[in-house]
């Protein structure tokens, strides 16, 4: 009798072919799987000629293995190797898009990613390295599925790639109530002008810390602007961050490091940023730290025949809870992604990243592994907002500073426009915020969100601080013509 090339259950090459008395061959799982239809039985009737045979002792693995069949189900001994993302030791899987190689769990991220992007994801995957062990368990199948599944079905990978697109038909003006106003003062020595507000961020329901003017001081503010601590250390602080575990990180911009703050005057050193100028600093609810910065390498001419300059390129990194870098996010084959990044904020309504690239002119929007989906380049034309009576010049798009709230919105803080757009947690357009009277705020620098929803806005003109509560909201439809 010849052979047949494929299995008669499943029509696909044989894994571990097993021989029936009949003569008919069947993958060992297929048959596995056929005999569960009839537990209780001991016999197994072939599904091609319908003769019943005893099933053995050890079950269907007892029937002989026809070893005239070609087995292209070959078991090696799996190499474990370190994931680019996770840096977990895994069974890896090589991306023929890209040429990285990474885990099941993180493939399954970067499939998604080149989806949202608009790139070919279905046969990325499509040929498993030769390393990889495929499981004969139905249960193990079914974990494996079920983790697949439940990682598709989680909000990290739940943002569609909506953005760099026209507004939506709804846009949403976001009535504000001024709260307070209060002017930052400094105790560091040798400032005899107000400091601008660098950085604002939430350490309780009705606190923030605050950095003036990337100097040694942390000074800590309540929302009506009593100051009720000051902290002074050594060198350029750019920002801060706390981990779930209290540990208080702050990026040193000079020295081009993360520092752990220990007491008022002790600090520990957290993380090397490299080349760096570590600028903004968030972190995920596991600890793992991010942050991003521009080169420290000198500016290079953008014509030399010209006298403007730019800083060339910058960088995103992802740290383990230790200060271990996990993945850097710089280039993209031979091209800098990132030109200016001045701040950089983790979702946490789905642990995706949100970078404002104030040299790019657009917010780039990433997974919690660093993948790049889509990119925010605004929408502050003045025919898009009618509900603003004042009106709006067009202006570039810079983004200088952005924040979550605890809801999963993003408010990006626009220099040009001095408006805040706000995007949903799926990274959708929602609409603007006009803080107050627009005139008031001549250069808003920062921007944070505290517990209770209240919006801090910190400017670099007149060194006050603004909160604001959102009050109420106004939808506006376009008109059919």
């Amino acid at each position: 009798m010849d052979a047949p090339d494929s299995c008669p259950i499943c029509w696909d090459d044989f894994k571990e072919p097993k021989l029936l008395k009949c003569c008919h061959s069947f993958c060992c799982k297929c048959l596995r799987n056929y005999t569960r239809k009839n537990r209780g039985r001991s016999e197994l009737t072939c599904p091609l000629c319908r003769q019943a045979w005893d099933i053995p002792d050890k079950g269907v693995d007892g029937f002989l293995t026809n070893y005239f069949i070609a087995d292209t189900h070959v078991k090696q001994e799996a190499v474990l190797l370190p994931c680019c993302y996770c840096r977990k030791e895994r069974v890896l899987k090589t991306c023929s898009h890209c040429n990285q190689t990474m885990c099941s769990e993180c493939a399954v991220d970067h499939r998604e990613a080149l989806r949202l992007s608009g790139e070919d994801h279905l046969s990325v995957f499509e040929c498993k390295d030769d390393n990889t062990i495929d499981s004969d368990s139905d249960e193990n199948d079914s974990t494996d599925s079920g983790r697949r599944q439940q990682r598709r079905n989680s909000s990290t990978m739940a943002i569609p790639f909506s953005l760099s697109i026209a507004l939506p038909p709804i846009r949403t003006n976001f009535k504000v109530e001024p709260l307070s106003t209060f002017v930052i003062e400094s105790d560091f020595p040798g400032s005899s002008e107000r400091p601008f507000i660098n950085c604002i961020y939430p350490v309780s329901e009705d606190e923030c810390w605050i950095i003036p003017t990337a100097g040694p001081d942390l000074v800590r503010y309540t929302w009506e602007g009593e100051r009720k601590q000051i902290i002074h250390l050594g060198g350029i602080i750019t920002s801060l961050v706390f981990q779930p575990d209290g540990n208080f990180l702050i990026s040193l911009w000079g020295d081009r490091s993360i520092v752990a703050l220990l007491s008022d005057s002790m600090v520990r050193g957290f993380s090397y940023t490299g080349d760096i100028h570590p600028h903004s600093l968030a972190a995920f609810p596991d600890g793992r730290v991010v942050f991003c910065g521009p080169s420290a390498k000198p500016a290079e001419k953008s014509d030399p025949e010209k006298e403007k300059t730019t800083i060339n390129e910058g960088s995103l990194s992802i740290l383990t809870k230790d200060g271990s870098l996990i993945r850097e996010v710089r280039h993209s084959r031979t091209v800098s992604i990132f030109e200016n990044p001045a701040a950089v904020a983790v979702n946490p309504f789905n642990n995706s990243i949100a970078v404002a690239d104030k040299g790019r002119g657009c917010v780039f929007l990433l997974s919690q592994h660093g993948e790049i989906f889509s990119q925010y380049k605004g929408a502050n034309r003045r025919h898009h907002f009618p509900f603003l009576l004042a009106p709006q010049e067009d202006t570039q798009f810079l983004p200088l500073n952005l924040c979550y709230n605890r809801e999963g919105n993003l408010y990006i803080l626009d220099a040009s426009s001095r408006l805040i757009h706000v995007l949903n947690p799926d990274g959708e357009f929602l609409g603007m915020i006009a803080p107050g009277d627009i005139e008031e705020f001549s250069h808003p620098f920062s921007i944070a969100v505290d517990h209770k929803g209240r919006i801090w806005i910190g400017d670099e003109s007149d060194h006050c601080v603004r909160v604001f509560k959102i009050s109420h909201y106004v939808n506006h439809f376009p008109r059919d013509n």
